[in-house]
């Protein structure tokens, strides 16, 4: 989708090549992720000299946690309280990307 940012695309190889750098990843599985699991499953991050290891979870507060203690070098995590809570609390956390977004006109929506 032109415009849209992903992992892959903002990844250049290390500078030193043979050289490589471990990437550890814990996200929710959904189909958001499809654009860090497809790169991972097809080699493209490999090429540019990243080990990337995806770790399944199941909540937000505990990959927070994964991070913040140094489990996980990135984590996915949905924006609610338990996010917010961690933010207004200080923790030493930052937002570097969306993993999951709809385009306008293209929401998902549960009617009753």
């Amino acid at each position: 989708m032109p415009g849209r940012w992903s992992l892959r695309h903002a990844c250049r190889p290390l500078r030193q090549p043979g050289r490589t750098l471990d990437v550890r990843i814990g996200l929710i599985p959904n189909v958001g992720i499809a654009q860090i699991l497809v790169p991972t499953d097809e080699g493209e991050f490999a090429a540019r000299g990243l080990n990337v290891s995806i770790q399944p979870v199941t909540d937000t507060t505990q990959t927070m946690i994964s991070v913040a203690g140094g489990q996980f070098d990135i984590g996915g995590v949905s924006m609610g309280p338990a996010t917010l809570n961690a933010f207004n609390r200080g923790a030493d956390l930052k937002i570097i990307a969306s993993v999951f977004a709809e385009p306008p006109g293209h929401t998902v929506r549960s009617f009753r």
